[in-house]
């Protein structure tokens, strides 16, 4: 039984179970209880281990020492290593079938972890090592198209086996699988094999949109109406119509899909896939968030449509993440769960509205959610739980397409939501650690790229050390991340964008032919290189420190007005723009005058609606003005910017802006409309008593004198 075993692999006790029932068990032991085989596997498996024959542990699973494994499978020919083999698959098939009959679902798919969830060995097994058993079982004398193992699996009802037989094949033989189904007139077998096919395709945008085109062909080519064709067809249709897919195809088949669901009740969609396809994609021009959307027209965005959008996201899309994560197990019902506390506060930025924000604010407090404050335990939680190596490749293969716990400005969510810095700090300290994982992958992922780009520069400024509750960590801890990554001169930023990991799903996006980055008046992109390479000298000048950093990057800006420096995405749902980050490090600089006019183009621009980010801007011009002597300039440009964060519940801004109101008022003396210092410190005192302290008034009153210290006398 043993020598059928991956080398330096950990067997749970439950898939010892299953190799033994597949191996080794007669038909009387069969019949036996699942309790009275476990109990014989768990006292045979402990005599091998107490003779060490096995390595590891009942509790913690066993593994064969090399030399053992190597001398159990020198007693069996190649002939019969594949029969032992085969045994292992139909195993693994009759697991599937005696799941399929208790729940009415087949094997769960686990993603690859490197342990697996108590309860879910099984499953994890046959995602995880099911592709070696089937190779092995695979006889190499016989055609692929007459294996008929193969035939008989590649089209399973059991996905998690469909996806093992077709990893085991690759590509090539696949291939041959739809030509062989095609041949014998089985053109619902060749379109389920295309479809595999295509999901294999992975990151290849053009290899994945052929071969999408090719199953939707097949099906439309021979009329395939059954109630197994028609679900297959919802299926590839849904998950084709995600993100990056050209406007005009989505909405073919966003129009399909809605044809099929209402002419055949029997049909389903995976929650997930019903969330983004049904709910996100067809609604998101309320929110200027999709490039083909504003090419047709179709986008005017404004308070009301802002609105709208939170409307149909609380009552439509998280609930279809709870429902799903409710119908998962095991460490697929983790990765849902992270994913909707990440999720659920995606747009705060855009939730600047008085009305807008206390949907969100409301919506983020309930038990199912976040959690009232300050615990949070809800969102805290998930952090804790959160692991990007057991989580992410479940999340890479639903229609959401990535982890957004990694990804997403979370810190940034809950400290303005709930001006905790404390946890702000937690939350962004596991992210940064999470990106150094992403980025060692010698895979092209989102998630780097999110996380650089909407999530890192939020705490790219020293306003947020005087936070405290180890705020003042993030600056080493970006530095760290950067310096790791080959980015340690801005002088070197434009080679570093086109070479470095991080930037290269940027970099394929922009490159990719079928997606398109640029609206045709220049004014709405998804991200330019000059953007990414500004964005990174602004955050590395921060990091290092001032004066550490070559300012020459600054000399070469394009204009203020110059949209290529704004993002879509990043307009909706970072805390910071890039033109606003820009801003910051010229006021720096001493390029006061430059600072006022970047600052200046984001609070003016009327496509951007980001109330944390033009109240950050909006803090920069009253500070510098009032650094110019221009007093009722500046109060005026603070007073808009506390307005920005107050209407928007953005704590976190508000306290900001009230501490660089008072500032500026001592400094001035308290005339010309500034704030006097009793004024400022009352104000202040007023503002950091909305934050959610966990040392509740001791420490607010620590933060207030941190924040403003009594005046030199």
């Amino acid at each position: 039984m043993f020598a059928v075993t991956q080398e330096d692999f950990v067997h749970p006790i439950a898939v010892i179970e299953l190799l033994w029932r597949a191996c080794c068990a007669s038909e009387a032991e069969q019949q036996e209880s699942s309790l009275t085989t476990r109990l014989k596997v768990r006292q045979w498996t402990q005599m091998l281990v107490d003779h060490s024959l096995l390595l590891g542990s009942s509790s913690e699973g066993v593994h064969l020492h090399d030399i053992v494994l190597q001398y159990l499978r020198k007693r069996l020919t190649a002939e019969e290593m594949r029969t032992e083999q085969t045994k292992v698959v139909e195993g693994m098939i009759a697991a599937s079938r005696a799941r399929i009959a208790a729940t009415g679902r087949g094997l769960q798919d686990t993603g690859t972890t490197v342990k697996a969830h108590a309860g879910e060995e099984v499953d994890w097994y046959c995602c995880n090592v099911g592709p070696y058993h089937l190779n092995r079982a695979i006889d190499p004398s016989v055609g692929i198209a007459e294996d008929q193992m193969v035939l008989r699996l590649v089209v399973d009802e059991d996905k998690v086996l469909v996806r093992a037989v077709a990893t085991a094949v690759g590509t090539e033989d696949l291939a041959k699988l739809v030509a062989h189904f095609m041949q014998r007139e089985m053109p619902l077998h060749a379109v389920k094999v295309e479809w595999e096919g295509a999901k294999m395709a992975g990151i290849n945008a053009d290899l994945f949109a052929g071969k999408v085109k090719a199953v939707i062909g097949l099906i439309e080519e021979h009329n395939l109406s059954t109630d197994e064709a028609q679900q297959l067809e919802l299926e590839v249709r849904a998950y084709a119509s995600g993100y990056g897919v050209p406007g005009h195809e989505r909405k073919a088949h966003l129009v399909r899909m809605k044809a099929l669901m209402a002419g055949n009740d029997a049909l389903r969609l995976n929650p997930i896939t019903m969330a983004w396809s049904m709910v996100y994609e067809p609604n998101n021009h309320l929110i200027g968030i999709s490039l083909s959307k504003w090419e047709a027209g179709l986008t005017t965005v404004t308070e009301a449509t802002m609105y709208e959008w939170h409307t149909l996201y609380f009552q439509r899309f998280i609930p279809l993440y709870v429902q799903a994560e409710n119908e998962s197990v095991g460490a697929r019902r983790e990765a849902l769960r992270t994913t909707k506390q990440a999720v659920v506060g995606w747009f705060m930025p855009i939730a600047g509205s008085a009305r807008a924000a206390a949907l969100m604010h409301q919506f983020l407090q309930q038990e199912e959610c976040w959690g009232r404050g300050p615990l949070r335990t809800g969102l805290m939680d998930e952090c804790a739980t959160h692991a990007y190596g057991r989580h992410a490749e479940i999340l890479q293969q639903s229609a959401a397409g990535q982890d957004f716990f990694s990804s997403l400005p979370c810190a940034a969510q809950v400290l303005e939501h709930g001006g905790n810095p404390h946890q702000a700090s937690v939350i962004f300290m596991h992210q940064v650690e999470t990106a150094h994982d992403i980025l060692k992958e010698d895979v092209v992922r989102a998630e780097g790229m999110c996380f650089f780009r909407d999530t890192l520069p939020a705490f790219a400024h020293c306003d947020f050390h005087g936070l405290r509750g180890g705020l003042h960590r993030l600056r080493p801890a970006i530095a760290r991340l950067l310096h790791e990554q080959g980015f340690i001169d801005t002088t070197e930023a434009q080679k570093w964008f086109e070479e470095s990991a991080l930037w290269a799903y940027c970099r394929q996006r922009i490159n990719d032919k079928n997606f398109k980055t640029t609206s045709s008046n220049g004014k709405i992109h998804f991200i330019k290189p000059i953007m990414a390479v500004s964005m990174s000298c602004a955050v590395l000048s921060w990091a290092a420190g001032s004066g550490a950093m070559d300012v020459g990057w600054l000399d070469v800006l394009p204009l203020e007005d110059d949209r290529r420096l704004t993002c879509l995405f990043n307009a909706a749902t970072a805390f910071v723009s890039c033109r606003a980050l820009v801003a910051e490090r010229l006021e720096e600089a001493g390029r006061t005058k430059a600072a006022i006019r970047f600052a200046s183009a984001e609070c003016a621009d009327p496509l951007v609606h980001n109330g944390p980010s033009r109240a950050r801007a909006g803090r920069l011009i009253g500070r510098c003005h009032a650094k110019l002597g221009q007093h009722q300039l500046s109060c005026s440009a603070l007073d808009a910017a506390l307005q920005l964060a107050e209407e928007g519940q953005f704590l976190a801004q508000a306290v900001l802006t009230v501490r660089a109101r008072a500032v500026a008022g001592r400094a001035a003396g308290g005339i010309n409309g500034h704030w006097s210092e009793l004024t400022g410190r009352q104000r202040l005192t007023e503002a950091v008593g909305e934050m959610q302290l966990p040392g509740g008034g001791e420490e607010r009153a620590a933060l207030v004198a941190a924040l403003l210290p009594p005046a030199k006398q």
